[in-house]
Formats: C-alpha cells, sequence, structure tokens
C-alpha cells in the first residue's frame, strides 16, 4: 500500500466535508497559545473544545 490518494477516498472525503460549515474566528495570539496548550494537555483537538465550549455557553444561556 502506497500513500496514493484514489478517486474514492475524495468522493468519501468530499461527502463528510459536506456536512459541516465552516466558521473563522479571530483571536489574540495570546489566546490562541493558551487553547493550543490547553488542548495538548487533555488531549482534545481544538476544533472539538470550541464546539463543547460554545455548546456549554448555548445551553447556559437557554436555562437563564
Amino acid at each position: 500500500m502506497g500513500n496514493t490518494y484514489t478517486k474514492a477516498q475524495a468522493k468519501a472525503s468530499k461527502k463528510y466535508v459536506s456536512n459541516f460549515s465552516k466558521l473563522t474566528i479571530l483571536v489574540t495570539p495570546e489566546l490562541k497559545e493558551t487553547i493550543v496548550n490547553h488542548c495538548k494537555d487533555n488531549n482534545v483537538s481544538m476544533t472539538a473544545f470550541v464546539i463543547d465550549a460554545i455548546e456549554s455557553k448555548l445551553k447556559e444561556q437557554a436555562t437563564q
């Protein structure tokens, strides 16, 4: 097996990504470093961390 990216893999990736929307945020370099370090220390991706933070905040505000 080589490192060849097949047409089937490309099609599957495109289908998977089509289920998501991109969200771009701007943060200070210091905040980014804090987030990166937190994610590394807790073995979690930045995407998972940000999604969890947003969902937690939405849930918190919905119960107020």
